[in-house]
């Protein structure tokens, strides 16, 4: 099904792309918690285990929004 018509590729791309920038942050965030022994030694597990949680969360939101991006520059291309 065209979709030229339906969806404004610029726009859907700059949106993935700010998306992607956002997650990519957070998940820099996340990661460097959980790489520092001081964090993961002292803090509750519980709160050890949500942070990675949340770590593979945006894990796999950035592979979601990477494939996205490619759909999409893929069909402008």
């Amino acid at each position: 099904m065209p979709l030229g018509g339906l969806v404004d590729f610029d726009v859907e791309e700059k949106r993935l792309v700010k998306e992607m920038e956002k997650t990519e942050a957070e998940h820099a965030g996340v990661a460097k918690k959980l790489s520092n022994p001081e964090f993961t030694e002292k803090a509750p597990a519980e709160v050890v285990e949500k942070d990675r949680a949340r770590l593979e969360a945006l894990t796999e939101k950035k592979a979601k929004l990477a494939t996205g991006l490619e759909r999409i520059r893929s069909i402008r291309a």
